[in-house]
């Protein structure tokens, strides 16, 4: 048993490597536009044991959209678009690695795919999950390497003075 409570939580304080990205308030070298990143509220998420049990768990997504106009969008049916992840990620729960961490990135491209079929379109050019819920902007610049990162309250939730 108390093996079982220790693997949990590894789990749960697993480390997350996020690749960094250009700040929301720089300008994407490729096209000139400007970069934005959207958290949107925490939910619950399944995660899938080694023993192929499910566990529920705390995430934050944040999503990368290539030209800021696209943030108000977005933001329109973030509803919808939450609703889809967690059924991308009911039918593809989050792996736990031989390490017991989480391995985050192996969920990004069917995270990707469900917001941008939401949306119609490829508005979404990266998805970032952060284990536990970010609340306020000092959760929100613990949990993303990026700033400017906005919430679809239209207020920014850090900024670029870390």
């Amino acid at each position: 048993m108390a093996r079982c409570a220790g693997w949990v939580g590894g789990v749960l304080l697993a480390l997350v490597v996020v690749t960094p990205v250009p700040a929301a308030d720089e300008s994407d070298d490729e096209t000139g536009e400007e970069i934005a990143h959207i958290q949107l509220d925490s939910f619950m998420a399944p995660i899938q044991m080694q023993d192929g049990s499910r566990r529920p768990l705390a995430i934050t997504v944040a999503l990368q959209v290539p030209e800021k106009e696209h943030v108000s969008a977005v933001c329109e049916v973030s509803p919808r678009i939450r609703d889809a992840l967690l059924r991308a990620l009911f039918e593809n729960p989050i792996p736990v690695r031989d390490d017991d961490t989480l391995d985050l990135q192996a969920v990004e491209p069917a995270l990707r795919r469900a917001t941008n079929r939401t949306l119609g379109g490829d508005t979404v050019s990266a998805v970032f999950v952060s284990v536990g819920a970010a609340i306020g902007s000092s959760g929100a610049r613990q949990k993303f390497p990026f700033s400017g990162l906005l919430d679809c309250r239209g207020s920014k939730l850090s900024s670029a003075a870390h």
